[in-house]
């Protein structure tokens, strides 16, 4: 898979201290960059665009840590290819292709696995908060703290915008990319998606909503962080903190399926995306590994009764479309 952003390239580089150097320039609250592989032809490459006050960035290389301090940056974080690990304070979840997570304020640690991909959209609180006027009806700042944003409907509607996005501006022509009135376009419609997703009423706003609510969150927030993972029922009802009984009354009621559905829904999403995204490059059975099936048939039947199609025909159906665009 090609890296995005290609008409923005600003490191190419094989060597840990270049490569943190350059991060700083860019990052200056970046303390450190820890290489996780033991290899000797670690690399790692990055293409960076401006948006205004705001920058989308496509990083991808060998495994490494990034860790840094709060820099007042809101984040949305798009992986590509693989999981990645981010931590916040106490807090610490995956994010798996075909899905997303936004970090408000705090000290950041981003894990990445070898040959992960990841596209990253980043503005001022400040931005955020005036784009928050959109959808409050009143100037706020975005909870601070040691928050994370990762679900619901606006989240996904906020990575499939980057994504479309960076599309067109790999796809354009190098006299659009220099059209001021083009990227302040870019820049104001990514803004406002990143506000509806801080402002989306199904994230948690500090127990102001009714204890069920609070509960059903903990709850999906847990199965995002570990959906990669074999959770089972009680293991998401213990991080709730409630009766397996109740939570599944709750699901219920919410969603109209049980917690197992629910699971195994979000990783059957996660694993279409996957694999169109792919471009049909993508193994099956890796995609499958990786959004947390162990049984192949198990996961082939269930992909049929979701998408009326098996895996291998939505990966076959991307490769044809892909021929078709060269």
């Amino acid at each position: 898979m090609l890296l995005p952003l290609d008409k923005f390239a600003v490191l190419r580089s094989g060597t840990r201290a270049e490569a943190h150097a350059s991060i700083r320039t860019r990052s200056p609250t970046v303390h450190d960059l820890a290489v996780q592989s033991g290899s000797q032809d670690w690399r790692i490459d990055i293409n960076a665009m401006s948006l205004g006050e705001g920058r989308v960035i496509a990083t991808r290389g060998s495994a490494f840590q990034l860790s840094g301090e709060d820099d007042g940056l809101v984040r949305l974080f798009v992986p590509l290819r693989k999981k990645i690990e981010i931590r916040m304070g106490s807090q610490s979840c995956f994010v798996l292709p075909g899905s997303a997570l936004v970090a408000s304020r705090g000290a950041l640690s981003r894990l990445y696995g070898e040959g992960a991909s990841i596209l990253i959209a980043m503005f001022p609180h400040a931005m955020v908060s005036n784009a928050l006027e959109c959808f409050s009806g009143e100037n706020r700042q975005p909870e601070g703290g040691q928050s994370l944003f990762r679900h619901g409907p606006a989240l996904d509607m906020a990575r499939r915008y980057l994504l479309s996005m960076v599309d067109t501006i790999d796809g354009s022509s190098d006299v659009m990319v220099r059209v001021p009135r083009f990227w302040r376009a870019q820049e104001e419609l990514l803004l406002l998606h990143l506000a509806q997703v801080v402002a989306s009423p199904g994230h948690d706003k500090g127990g102001r909503k009714g204890p069920s609510s609070s509960l059903l969150g903990r709850a999906v927030a847990f199965i995002h962080a570990h959906l990669s993972d074999d959770i089972g029922s009680m293991a998401v009802a213990q991080a709730a903190g409630c009766s397996l009984r109740n939570l599944q009354l709750l699901f219920r009621k919410e969603h109209g399926r049980t917690i197992t559905a629910f699971i195994r829904d979000l990783r059957l999403r996660a694993a279409r995306e996957r694999l169109l995204e792919s471009k049909g490059a993508a193994s099956v059975t890796a995609v499958a590994l990786e959004c947390g099936f162990s049984h192949l048939s198990d996961f082939a039947r269930h992909y049929r009764e979701a998408f009326g199609e098996t895996p291998s025909g939505t990966a076959h159906k991307a490769r044809v479309r892909m021929s078709g665009q060269s």
